[in-house]
């Protein structure tokens, strides 16, 4: 069981994933903000995966992947998008990854597809 914080400003997609994760045992937290989600990693931390939408209003994903590797580098990040227009699906996990995301989770995804990626990003950080 891990320690897993959602990060997403659509609570449809939070709700998504935290029913997805749950399934699976984890411990889940959300928040709606990056704001909110760096007073729970203050308050409620360390969490042993956090898992953020890039495109939020205000602060973004990139802001939380920073604030995530600051906290501690080896604390795996996924991060969620539909990609928007500027980047083809392909650039954009490459893009993500080389700022220091562990896992790109591309919009729509099935259950099955967030529940072998976390397992595999959390597999790889426990090596």
């Amino acid at each position: 069981m891990a320690k897993i914080l959602v990060v997403d400003d659509e609570e449809p997609i939070r709700d998504a994933v935290h029913g997805c994760l749950e399934l699976q045992d984890h411990d889940i937290h959300s928040a709606a903000s990056v704001e909110a989600a760096n007073a729970l990693m203050a308050s409620s931390g360390p969490f042993d995966l956090v898992i953020t939408d890039l495109l939020m209003p205000g602060e973004n994903g990139y802001d939380i992947l920073r604030a995530t590797k600051a906290l501690g580098p080896g604390i795996p990040v996924i991060v969620m998008s539909g990609g928007g227009s500027r980047f083809d699906r392909k650039t954009m996990s490459s893009h993500l990854r080389d700022l220091g995301a562990d896992g790109v989770l591309l919009k729509p995804f099935t259950p099955v597809e967030i529940n072998s990626l976390v397992q595999a990003v959390l597999e790889s950080a426990a090596r």
